[in-house]
């Protein structure tokens, strides 16, 4: 019963690092645009989200689409 149970922990473990890993990856800070329509209070919180990385922002916007109506296109500075 151990020996399975440890087999199991074992291969979620080996299963988990690549998503781990994969997350980590895509962690490299994000800069709001100064031109994005918010208040003070919205852009200390969509930074601290995008402080974790476009992947954390991109999921909070999509998790609050219906709240706030923000799309990404209007919160980052598009690329020249």
């Amino acid at each position: 019963m151990i020996t399975r149970l440890a087999g199991c922990i074992a291969l979620a473990l080996v299963v988990a690092a690549p998503l781990a890993q994969a997350q980590t990856a895509d962690a490299a800070p994000v800069r709001i645009s100064a031109d994005a329509r918010l208040s003070p209070a919205q852009r200390e919180r969509l930074q601290g989200y995008a402080n974790q990385g476009g992947e954390a922002l991109r999921r909070f916007v999509w998790r609050t689409r219906m709240i706030y109506n923000w799309s990404l296109n209007d919160l980052l500075t598009p690329l020249s």
